[in-house]
């Protein structure tokens, strides 16, 4: 069996040798014409580009006029620069208003960066019709942003027609908020100007105190108190001149600082708004230099109404102390510049306050000590004696037995006692026997 292998593999060997010969007698090679390389002009399509998708249009040369790239790309179809693979905002904006809602209507035209920026060039064109195609769009948000873009643009190229514009609109909720819109956008640009025409627009969009109380008058101020000052107190609407002087006044004072800002809020007395400010202002400027608050403050007679907080002078000043680590009896160096009567006693008290309240109870008792009989004693001993009990109860009852007897003892005896009650009644109750009724 195995003698037989040779033969046999010379026998395929052979046959495969025979095939190959065959093949080139039978085979003419003219029968195939030779193949040329390819002829880019001979065909109908251009090669295509490595670098560039099979989906991407080219873009046009950037010497390519507008109206040829709308021509190259368009093909008479709805502008969209996502399906033309374009996103040139210099297409968008050669669009025509109506060109514009059909591309928006379509929907080949959404971004609303692209849109807003379209109008806004059409509205340094034609802003009446760029206003026009604004009042189209149903989506609140792009309405809002498109509107106050387009207004804005109209209130700065031409103020008097865009208030025709608006007058000249039927009566209706969307004329009042385009009224509304117009007052913030034209008062973003030129305040002065557009508060001037607060009555023609309070007409068309109903009262609009409160938008100019933020906007246009707290801008005007800025550049002219004292016009801006005079033209709202000239309003014949008591309600509406209030609220805006309130609002003025606020915007005003932000801009002072010290003696300035300290003046000023004296000076409105009638104004809540700015005498609830009153001790912040006094705060601050105390926390920056006292001595300057104190020697201020002293400039006004007894009889002055800026005496009526001098509890808020007292307590800023030691808060100044406090925060700035210096002896928190501070105070009492400055008490010769207080008037003696009522003004030292609650200057005294607001600075006793502070202390209790930060826990210092050595200086709360000697800045009580200076305080001569009278209700401000009497309020200091007790605050004090409600704080203290709760640190340290013993050198309290120390304290409290070693004051004469007085209505201010009594006080801080009464609340000693009403708190004791709560853990040692019988205590409590031998204290109570050591107030002395005095009035």
């Amino acid at each position: 069996m195995n003698s037989r292998l040779p033969i046999v593999f010379l026998a395929v060997l052979l046959g495969l040798l025979a095939g190959w010969g065959l093949s080139r007698f039978l085979i003419d090679d003219s029968t195939f014409p030779e193949k040329s390389a390819p002829n880019p002009t001979s065909s109908s399509l251009p090669p295509v580009s490595p670098s560039r998708s099979l989906h991407q249009a080219p873009r046009a040369h950037s010497a390519t006029s507008l109206a040829e790239q709308r021509e190259e790309y368009r093909k008479g179809r709805p502008f969209s620069p996502y399906r033309d693979g374009l996103f040139s905002l210099d297409l968008a904006l050669s669009l025509s208003p109506e060109e514009i809602l059909e591309s928006y209507r379509l929907g080949t035209l959404r971004d609303e960066s692209e849109i807003v920026a379209t109008l806004t060039k059409l509205a340094r064109i034609n802003p009446a019709a760029a206003f026009e195609v604004v009042n189209q769009f149903p989506e609140r948000g792009l309405f809002d942003h498109a509107q106050r873009a387009v207004l804005g643009v109209w209130a700065a190229r031409d103020p008097a027609e865009m208030m025709r514009h608006l007058t000249d609109m039927p009566a209706s909720s969307h004329r009042a908020e385009a009224a509304r819109i117009a007052v913030m956008a034209w008062g973003e640009i030129d305040p002065v100007s557009a508060i001037q025409h607060l009555d023609e627009l309070a007409g068309i969009g109903g009262p609009l105190a409160g938008t100019f109380g933020e906007s246009l008058l707290s801008s005007w101020v800025q550049r002219d108190p004292a016009a801006s000052e005079a033209w709202v107190a000239a309003r014949t609407d008591e309600e509406e001149r209030a609220e805006m002087l309130e609002t003025l006044q606020s915007a005003r004072l932000g801009q002072l600082q010290g003696a300035e800002a300290l003046d000023y809020i004296l000076s409105h007395p009638d104004n809540p708004t700015l005498q609830t400010r009153l001790p912040d202002t006094l705060r601050l400027w105390a926390l920056g230099d006292p001595t300057a608050t104190v020697e201020h403050f002293a400039t006004y007679p007894k009889e002055h109404p800026a005496w009526t907080h001098a509890g808020e002078l007292g307590s800023s000043i030691m808060l100044a102390a406090i925060m700035q680590a210096k002896d928190a009896t501070v105070a009492l160096e400055y008490v010769d510049r207080v008037p003696e009567g009522k003004p030292r006693r609650k200057f005294l008290e607001g600075a006793a306050a502070i202390a209790s309240s930060n826990n210092i109870p050595s200086s709360a008792t000697a800045i009580i000590a200076e305080i001569p009989e009278s209700h401000e004693r009497a309020a200091a001993v007790g605050m004090l004696t409600e704080l203290w009990m709760r640190q340290d109860p013993v050198a309290l009852s120390e304290w409290l037995a070693s004051l004469e007897p007085s209505s201010s003892r009594d006080s801080g005896i009464s609340h000693f006692v009403t708190m004791l009650a709560e853990t040692d009644p019988e205590r409590a109750r031998q204290w109570k026997e050591a107030i002395s009724d005095q009035k």
